[in-house]
């Protein structure tokens, strides 16, 4: 008998649950939307060593030592300016900057050079040492090979000295390739020496690089989860309409509760800033006015889409679905938890206008980097035109009843 009670109550709620559309198409596209982002992401791009690439002469040998890095299948060269690139190094960017020289010649003592490393897994084994200037081994002297007296021809390698998980292997993948080229002309001392030297650099840590993150994710989240629920419940409640018979204007209202609320988040966001800094020695170097300004635009901006979501929605479940379909693919893909490096290039050209982006991107350089007015202002006017764009998102879709 209980089992037969069982059955029937077990078969009454799988048919309120199958016929609760909304509950369990949610409950599938979440988790399918989460594994599609987390598809996207390439992670062993993230591993790979990134080496900045100043070629001043762009001659053939230079071109030869260039295609025997990129063939390298972890390395990934990054071209530009000596000032850009070694700028790159100090924030994170890049892992290595190799300069050469502008007298390089244009080609080899001896023809037909090999210059892919012997042995690529051999490169990737960290040494656990501090780099030091040296130059690769000497190779021996054949018998009977005569010996040529050439100039040695001196390639700068700068690295950063915070950033010794990437750095050790990467001069020991430096290191190996200009061995083999000086392979090619034994006999004589090395033909290529390699003159290493340090930035100076912030020991910036992996929470230095997600506190601006996080800070635009909650701004983000209460933004939109926060206003869109309470304007929902209100309006569930009948009290939107019966405000709208009360002496008071609707308008006034709504712009006290978004006044509270963006109070809110500023306090907020200053509380887990000074957290991060007293507890776990975030690092800051702040423009605190751009800190502000970013804080204030950004939620603007959530807020104003939280007021969109909720004329959306018909219901508390669907505004809680509505508002995590807007925020779910931005919290993984606008490099809140990591850089965006490790998307394919068309994603990454996707979420260049995400406007949690702009936020996270604009408060690590005003709060972390000390990046100084005007560097920030295309994100800050990013921010500015989402902001404007949730408005009229707002006013198109907000409704009273």
């Amino acid at each position: 008998m209980k089992i037969k009670s069982f059955l029937i109550l077990f078969y009454t709620t799988l048919k309120m649950f199958i016929r609760d559309r909304q509950t369990w198409f949610w409950s599938l596209v979440i988790p399918l939307l989460i594994l599609t982002i987390f598809g996207l992401i390439d992670f062993e791009r993230l591993g790979k060593i990134k080496i900045g690439w100043v070629d001043p002469v762009a001659n053939d040998l230079s071109q030869k030592i260039e295609k025997s890095l990129e063939e390298i299948s972890i390395v990934e060269l990054k071209k530009g300016s000596f000032s850009k690139l070694k700028k790159d190094l100090q924030e994170g960017g890049i892992d290595l900057l190799l300069v050469l020289p502008s007298d390089l010649p244009a080609q080899l003592p001896q023809n037909n050079p090999s210059l892919a490393p012997s042995n690529e897994k051999t490169a990737l084994l960290p040494s656990h040492r501090s780099p030091t200037n040296s130059a690769p081994p000497t190779p021996s002297q054949p018998a009977g090979k005569k010996t040529v007296s050439l100039p040695s021809v001196k390639i700068e390698v700068w690295y950063d000295p915070a950033n010794m998980e990437k750095t050790d292997p990467g001069l020991m993948l430096v290191e190996q390739v200009f061995s083999q080229l000086n392979l090619q002309l034994t006999g004589q001392k090395p033909f290529f020496t390699l003159e290493q030297k340090s930035v100076d650099s912030r020991n910036l840590s992996y929470l230095d690089f997600i506190t601006p993150g996080l800070v635009g994710m909650m701004i983000m989240q209460l933004g939109i989860i926060g206003v869109a629920m309470t304007l929902v419940r209100f309006r569930e409640q009948d009290i939107l309409k019966r405000l709208r018979l009360t002496p008071i204007k609707p308008s006034l209202f709504l712009a006290s509760l978004l006044g509270t609320r963006l109070l809110l988040l500023i306090l907020q966001a200053a509380l887990l800033i000074i957290l991060g800094k007293v507890l776990f020695d975030l690092h800051l170097q702040a423009h605190y006015l751009g800190v502000v300004l970013f804080v204030i635009l950004g939620s603007l901006t959530f807020l104003s889409l939280g007021f969109a979501v909720s004329g959306m929605a018909r219901s508390l479940n669907m505004a809680m679905a509505i508002a995590q379909m807007v925020q779910m693919p931005m919290m993984f893909l606008s490099g809140v938890f990591f850089p965006r490096e490790g998307f394919p290039l068309w994603l990454q050209r996707v979420t260049d206008y995400l406007p949690l982006t702009f936020l996270a991107e604009g408060l690590r350089q005003t709060l972390i980097q000390g990046v100084q007015w005007p560097d920030f202002r295309a994100n800050l006017g990013a921010l500015l035109i989402w902001s404007l764009v949730g408005f009229i998102l707002a006013r198109q879709f907000f409704r009273w009843e």
